[in-house]
């Protein structure tokens, strides 16, 4: 087995023991792509603190006043007027997010390990990890051919 000095202080400094590195190494994985995914892992936020329900009074959900609405209607009524192709509003947040998300890690990935997107599922199928990201590509795209998705209506147009 591995001693804790044998660790590169890169890795150490994210807590990687040597019996990590040992596994890490039974299963081929190479030195930069243990840093590279720990680098990307170190980013993700602590899950906050919750102190309550958003509200409009309490300031945390600013919503328009009539007026600001009212000239919002009005605005997108003339643009569709103009000629405008108006579908639906889709929240930031929710169901469309998480549907997407995978795409987000395979961009991050493509960042963090300087690879394209064809080189990622490449490198997964090679793998053979059925849990892994081809996996979810594999599954987003039959939701999308089978029509699963609330928005693929809007897209057919």
């Amino acid at each position: 087995m591995s001693k804790e000095s044998d660790i590169p202080p890169v890795l150490a400094k994210f807590g990687v023991s040597a019996e990590d590195l040992l596994f890490f190494r039974e299963r081929g994985i190479e030195l930069k792509e243990i840093e590279a995914q720990l680098t990307m892992l170190a980013g993700v936020p602590r899950r906050p603190k919750l102190v309550g329900a958003a509200a409009i009074e309490d300031g945390t959900i600013i919503a328009p006043s009539r007026e600001e609405f009212k000239r919002g209607v009005e605005g997108c009524q003339e643009s569709i007027r103009k000629g405008a192709n108006l579908i639906q509003f889709l929240p930031a947040a929710g169901e469309a997010s998480r549907q997407f998300a995978l795409l987000k890690i395979i961009t991050n990935q493509m960042e963090y390990r300087g690879l394209s997107a064809n080189e990622i599922v490449k490198a997964e199928r090679e793998s053979g990890d059925r849990k892994g990201i081809l996996f979810e590509l594999e599954r987003f795209w039959q939701g999308i051919k089978e029509g699963k998705f609330a928005f693929i209506p809007d897209l057919e147009r």
